[in-house]
């Protein structure tokens, strides 16, 4: 090679060396936290967390490390199942050593299913009774250690000994065989008699189950109670069962038999418990919801003189109507929605008296709430603190309560970044307390309905002594 072709060959190295280096700082390699979503609050419900629990810096051998679980489903006879649907739940290790059952959830994506048809993501196995599995292990070592997986199918009893198993999670690039058993179920029907109108239909607890403690395998159904008060099972395992009815609001004597496992009929007879009178019902109606979203409504009613919680409602997706039954009396009716699919937020809150008549109707006229996105910092590390016991209370003045709480939540220093929404402007605010003692409280009031584009500092300070 000659001096020019030398010197040619050294002014491309470094050209490409100086490329790469002003790539790299015009383009740092850093992630940006993704913006996390808003739940509603719910009463002793944890928050979302707004930065997912995903490595700061992954092991190269890992990056697109994937590992795999072949399920295969049979009968008795060890014969292949198909289309079987084969459900798995991803979790990493235990949250404490000696309790195997105390997992945290993996990330929800970890797992894809391919039978060995090619059909990607149902998760129904092939004619030969199959379904691959694949666990992503991208996210590192300890993203994910064990997955559940469970099958049923149309004639089989699902939930029964052998068609639920805990799989520990191969190596990257491996294998693991792993076999379901289905038995064939038996057809149950039967009728729930003497209820006295639609309402009490709804308000009933009924579970048909195998008898003996809960645990692996244990066999359970919830059937739904038709108009007419019957119900079918589709497939109940061919052995004794036990059958459960308790009514919510106390209307009815609880009811408890059993079912041999030569029967195919079930007769569940209720009695009244004499001298009930039904409280009224509370119809709460959401008045013209945002268009284009997933709300999730949190209901909380309130005794409207003493701001005492008078009953709270589940979590719940129904964006027109919700119904209750509450004594007589005047309520503060509050309520909470999230839009599922951004950090916007609503809140409404009416008040409404019952007497003694049937039914009241309120309706809930939704506006835009406050939200905090915020962090909590340790003033003497600069970090989050390192106490898991920190609880985030969401407060507003109900009659002579100036500060009933409408919403909770637990606060991860794992997952530092937290959204609270929902807010009431002016009087609503948020509290956050360490149970340890450590640190002294802190109490904020949002003022916008936007959230900031990166979160408050929320500088803790130290109790004396």
């Amino acid at each position: 090679m000659t001096g020019k072709q030398q010197l040619a060959s050294w002014g491309v190295l470094i050209t490409g060396v100086l490329l790469l280096l002003l790539s790299f700082l015009l383009n740092p390699r850093s992630d940006p936290a993704p913006r996390p979503r808003l739940i509603a609050p719910d009463l002793k419900e944890k928050a979302t967390p707004a930065t997912p629990p995903t490595p700061v810096r992954p092991d190269p051998a890992w990056t697109a490390a994937k590992s795999y679980i072949r399920v295969r489903v049979v009968d008795v006879d060890g014969r292949p199942i198909r289309a079987a649907k084969v459900l798995s739940l991803a979790s990493r290790e235990p949250i404490e050593p000696s309790k195997p059952d105390s997992f945290i959830p993996a990330m929800p994506d970890i797992i894809t299913s391919v039978t060995s048809e090619g059909v990607t993501g149902d998760s129904l196995t092939s004619a030969e009774g199959s379904v691959l599995l694949t666990v992503d292990l991208s996210r590192g070592p300890g993203s994910v250690a064990r997955v559940q997986v469970m099958a049923n199918a149309d004639g089989y009893a699902s939930r029964t000994p052998g068609s639920v198993k805990l799989v520990r999670v191969p190596p990257p690039q491996e294998t693991r065989d792993v076999e379901l058993l289905l038995r064939r179920g038996r057809k149950l029907e039967g009728r729930v008699l003497n209820l006295q109108s639609p309402h009490d239909r709804a308000d009933l607890s009924f579970i048909i189950e195998t008898p003996g403690p809960e645990g692996e395998g244990q066999w359970y159904v919830y059937p739904k109670v038709s108009e007419d008060g019957s119900f079918q099972v589709a497939a109940a395992p061919d052995h004794d069962l036990e059958v459960r009815v308790k009514h919510y609001r106390g209307k009815y004597h609880p009811y408890q038999a059993s079912v041999p496992k030569e029967s195919s009929h079930v007769t569940i007879p209720l009695t009244v418990v004499p001298g009930y009178e039904d409280d009224p019902r509370l119809v709460i109606h959401v008045q013209a919801p945002p268009t284009l979203k997933q709300l999730n409504h949190h209901i909380v009613i309130y005794s409207a003189q003493d701001g005492t919680i008078a009953k709270r409602l589940p979590n719940s997706y129904d964006i027109e109507t919700r119904a209750t039954r509450v004594p007589a009396g005047t309520y503060t009716v509050y309520l909470v929605s999230a839009d599922t699919t951004s950090s916007a937020s609503y809140w409404a809150r009416e008040t409404v008296t019952l007497g003694r008549q049937a039914q009241a109707e309120v309706t809930m006229k939704l506006q835009r709430g406050n939200v905090l996105y915020f962090t909590l910092t340790d003033p003497q590390t600069q970090k989050p603190p390192a106490s898991e016991n920190f609880q985030v209370s969401v407060l507003t003045p109900i009659g002579s309560n100036p500060a009933a709480v409408v919403g909770e939540y637990a606060y991860r220093p794992r997952y530092p970044a937290m959204y609270v929404g929902g807010l009431e402007p002016g009087p609503s605010f948020v509290k956050i307390i360490d149970r340890d003692g450590v640190f002294e409280d802190i109490e904020v009031r949002p003022n916008s309905s936007e959230p900031e584009s990166a979160p408050r500092s929320l500088l803790l300070r130290r109790k004396k002594g």
